[in-house]
């Protein structure tokens, strides 16, 4: 269950949230002035953490149909591959896309608690047609432009392809 390109593993997920902390460089700060050095360290912000569903995506938001109609678990989060180092840690600015398994047979070897493609979809045109009706509901809504709507079902078609032929 590990991403080739990122080496995330969806069964190692980070364990703790990045903290940032309101500094004070003085009042003169916003002209450019830094009146405080160093700053002085204030409150911390507050972190939220979104909840995920069953496959390891995000559920609040605007459901694209690559989560409502999933063949992977997209991640805000990438941790670093463990023959650079460190892999508890997480990459800066690096999400992870970890393709579900093509069979179940595949799923149980890997050990992957995500169900399958094929226990999801009973066929390509299956999945095709769940893709269409998610993508179609969000132009119906005005979240996607329906001028945009040929182009994210060529991507939705060509994701399945490249899930079914192993190269993601």
């Amino acid at each position: 269950m590990t991403n080739a390109s990122s080496g995330c593993d969806l069964r190692n997920r980070p364990h703790e949230a990045n903290a940032a902390y309101h500094v004070d460089y003085g009042p003169k700060f916003s002209e450019g002035i830094f009146e405080a050095q160093p700053p002085k360290v204030g409150a911390a912000f507050l972190v939220l953490v979104p909840q995920v569903d069953e496959d390891g995506n995000e559920r609040d938001g605007v459901r694209l149909p690559e989560l409502t109609v999933p063949l992977a678990t997209y991640t805000g989060w990438g941790l670093r591959d463990p023959s650079i180092g460190a892999p508890e840690q997480r990459c800066a600015f690096v999400g992870s896309y970890v393709p579900f398994a093509r069979t179940a047979e595949e799923r149980k070897k890997s050990g992957d608690p995500r169900k399958s493609i094929a226990e999801r979809y009973a066929s390509r045109e299956d999945y095709i047609a769940r893709f269409t009706k998610a993508l179609d509901e969000l132009v119906a809504a005005r979240w996607i432009l329906a001028e945009d709507r040929a182009a994210m079902l060529a991507r939705g078609e060509k994701e399945w392809e490249e899930v079914q032929a192993g190269h993601r």
